[in-house]
């Protein structure tokens, strides 16, 4: 049996900062600004691949608005907050009570 070496956070965070560190002020700023309203630029030199972002406290949708495409939504939990109903806030789990 093979050994297996086990990372850390520590080891993750070292590797992290060593790739930062390769990035000139430019790419550091154009990962700052995004491609496009979903998207990272990929900074492939560093290992980095196009990275797609979500929005919304209350629902995750793909990258376009499409009705018929329809994302996961669950209530708003401000909407929840505002109801002052408990039973109806423990019913979308309870992160939502907090």
């Amino acid at each position: 049996m093979g050994t297996m070496t086990q990372t850390t956070a520590v080891d993750h965070e070292a590797e992290i900062a060593g790739r930062l560190a390769q990035l000139s002020l430019e790419q550091k700023v154009r990962l700052m600004t995004g491609a496009d309203i979903w998207a990272l630029h990929p900074i492939p030199e560093i290992g980095l691949r196009r990275l797609v972002t979500s929005d919304g406290p209350a629902e995750v949708r793909g990258e376009t608005w499409d009705e018929r495409s329809p994302s996961a939504n669950v209530p708003s939990p401000t909407a929840l907050a505002a109801s002052w109903d408990p039973v109806r806030c423990r019913a979308d789990g309870p992160a939502a009570c907090q």
